[in-house]
């Protein structure tokens, strides 16, 4: 079963970015036996859904394509299963969240605050 290691909810009324992912196991001969996910709002993220290489370090996250922007109530979340031995996964996920300037009845923000 996946085990969740990071899960973030933005906070309302706020836009978040993560620009950049690391991670790490604490036995590193166990890189091949474990399965990654990134999910948002429970939805995998092409090309981070069922990973098993290393994607940057906690030390030197790599940098996404396109930093991952989330709205107020979405869910980021990284998951972990391992089909091996039992290990210990640890993950890094730099980020920014901004307050929304405003924000519609649907959720949606116009313009994020600068101020």
């Amino acid at each position: 079963t996946d085990t969740n290691i990071v899960t973030y909810t933005v906070p309302d009324r706020c836009v978040a970015s993560f620009p950049s992912f690391g991670h790490g196991l604490t036995v590193a001969a166990e890189w091949d036996n474990v399965i990654w996910n990134i999910f948002i709002n429970n939805k995998a993220v092409r090309t981070y859904q069922d990973f098993r290489q290393q994607r940057g370090t906690t030390v030197s996250p790599t940098p996404f394509p396109k930093p991952i922007t989330l709205k107020g109530r979405e869910v980021f979340r990284v998951t972990a299963r391992t089909a091996g031995a039992a290990v210990s996964a640890y993950v890094r996920v730099p980020g920014y969240v901004i307050a929304a300037e405003t924000v519609t009845q649907d959720g949606s923000y116009k313009d994020w605050n600068s101020r």
